[in-house]
């Protein structure tokens, strides 16, 4: 890995998310569909409690992040599983599973977002902190290799590879675009073929990101594991 440019480097990275979900097939769909009705979920809350009750759906909106977030920890334990040789878990089995970490998964990213979010008024210093610590929510499932917290170790991680992880964060622009997307075309009279497929395309995409970037983090973690001091 280290020896390749980063356009191949990226390369292989969305290759191997691709493999992975090629190989799990029919098995994903329960994770789409749970997706589908997370990003769904908040165009409904909007039409239904916003308008007709009239009333703030601000804490709806909450419960379906936690609910999409919920459901991203749950395909990870159903990769993880996989790639730990446990063999196939059935959603409810990861879902349960996901409980247990989900509490940590919420923080890990909300500090990863709000840290972030706040940094990017200096745009520059956001950026890069975005860049440089894409893998801290992941360290909710997994555990770390050294003493340092999970931010310096994603980091670390990251060092050597910044222009992948460039190349990689621009994967971010096709979830804005499908959310905008997302939200016009709910709002629209279009029939319902066309905006079930905006949310199978959207599923798939969150689905493939995810995947992708679990594998390259457990990558560069067997890559660095000799660097790393145990803690």
């Amino acid at each position: 890995m280290n020896k390749m440019t980063p356009l191949k480097e990226l390369k292989n990275i969305l290759s191997m998310g691709g493999l992975f979900l090629r190989a799990q097939g029919m098995r994903l769909i329960p994770y789409g569909v749970l997706l589908m009705a997370c990003n769904w979920g908040g165009v409904y809350l909007e039409e239904v409690i916003g308008k007709q009750q009239g009333e703030n759906p601000l804490s709806w909106y909450f419960l379906l992040g936690l609910c999409t977030l919920w459901v991203q920890l749950s395909f990870l334990v159903f990769h993880k599983g996989i790639k730990n040789g446990e063999g196939f878990l059935p959603v409810g089995v990861t879902l349960k599973k996901a409980t247990r970490f989900l509490p940590r998964y919420f923080l890990y990213t909300l500090a990863y977002y709000l840290i972030g979010g706040g940094l990017l008024i200096l745009i520059i210093p956001g950026l890069y902190f975005l860049i440089v610590h894409q893998f801290v929510p992941l360290y909710a499932l997994y555990p770390q290799q050294t003493n340092d917290n999970f931010f310096t170790e994603g980091r670390k991680l990251i060092r050597g590879h910044f222009f992948t992880a460039v190349g990689f964060s621009l994967l971010i622009i096709p979830f804005i675009v499908g959310e905008i997307g997302t939200n016009l075309i709910a709002h629209e009279e279009i029939r319902w073929p066309v905006k079930l497929l905006t949310g199978v395309v959207m599923a798939s995409l969150q689905l493939f990101v995810v995947t992708s970037l679990v594998e390259w983090f457990l990558l560069l973690r067997e890559e660095k594991k000799g660097e790393f001091s145990s803690p």
